[in-house]
């Protein structure tokens, strides 16, 4: 995510490192998720996501579930938003427009695509 917190990052790291038998998620707020972090110590990685309803508001319950199913301990940093759907979108503009400095080359992109208007202007999107 554009305007991610580096602190969300940094204890996503901080878990795995202390807990490299563990998963990290980052909850999205729609039931999805934003982060996923572990290490490859296990050849089961791929088995984790087997039954994962991706593109639903279960994804993020379906990757724990799966990651538990494994005997995996689960750890969540703070919620954040993901960008799935042409509101999100919108709300990350808005984000931007209030605190360009965050995400600058993503500020950048969406003023050049017209998604961001005028700093000063409310932003929108293109139909």
């Amino acid at each position: 995510m554009p305007d991610l917190p580096t602190s969300c990052l940094e204890e996503a790291v901080r878990l795995i490192r202390e807990n490299p038998q563990s998963v990290v998620t980052g909850p999205s707020g729609d039931g999805s998720f934003y982060l996923i972090g572990l290490t490859a110590q296990s050849g089961r990685v791929p088995r984790l996501f087997a039954d994962v309803r991706w593109g639903t508001q279960n994804a993020l319950d379906d990757v724990e579930a799966g990651v538990r199913a494994f005997e995996f301990a689960v750890h969540r940093v703070a919620e954040w938003h993901d960008v799935d759907t042409p509101d999100d979108l919108a709300a990350l503009a808005e984000r931007l427009r209030h605190d360009p400095t965050s995400a600058t080359c993503t500020t950048d992109a969406l003023r050049r695509a017209g998604v961001i208007n005028d700093p000063k202007a409310s932003s929108r999107l293109r139909p």
